[in-house]
């Protein structure tokens, strides 16, 4: 199924990318949070590890998720 960006409502087309985009990053969120809990239990460097990797995940997370939303729309 195509979309077409350029006609229609601009509300509903936002609305079509964004919230999906929005579901993702909230489970990605949890996904961390649950992670920290568990590394906590583990020692301080596991906690040391997760802070340190998590700009790279959150980077690699954006750039999927806009890839994913522009391709949806061209293919």
């Amino acid at each position: 199924m195509t979309q077409d960006l350029t006609t229609g409502d601009i509300k509903n087309k936002l609305r079509s990318l964004a919230i999906p985009a929005a579901i993702g990053f909230l489970f990605h969120t949890l996904y961390n949070v649950t992670d920290t809990f568990f590394a906590g239990t583990i020692s301080t460097e596991a906690l040391a590890s997760l802070s340190l990797s998590f700009p790279i995940f959150m980077l690699m997370l954006t750039v999927s998720t806009g890839m994913s939303s522009a391709l949806k729309v061209t293919l």
